[in-house]
């Protein structure tokens, strides 16, 4: 019987003590084409997929992902004054 190549890599993973799977590499290769500003299709073709619904869930995630650290950066901007609020004592 032939084995596919996810059984193989999974094994692979057990025997070093590693966690491990094709799925999880594949997902993890995705959401990284995503965070570079790779189109849902050239991350379908990545997954080997012949629409972009699963590519777009990666890329709303990279935008929601880069929405949220420009949002922060925004917050070095605010003053953080050490003077007291009241100044009566």
């Amino acid at each position: 019987m032939v084995e596919s190549f996810g059984n193989w890599f999974r094994d692979k993973c057990v025997k070093a003590g590693v966690p491990g799977s094709i799925h999880g590499l594949r997902k993890a290769g995705a959401a990284r084409l995503a965070l570079a500003g790779a189109t849902e299709n050239e991350i379908a073709a990545f997954l080997a997929h012949t629409d972009t619904s699963q590519a777009a869930t990666y890329t709303k995630a990279a935008s929601r992902s880069k929405l949220a650290d420009s949002g922060f950066a925004r917050l070095k901007n605010l003053s953080n004054s050490s003077d007291p609020l009241d100044n009566e004592r």
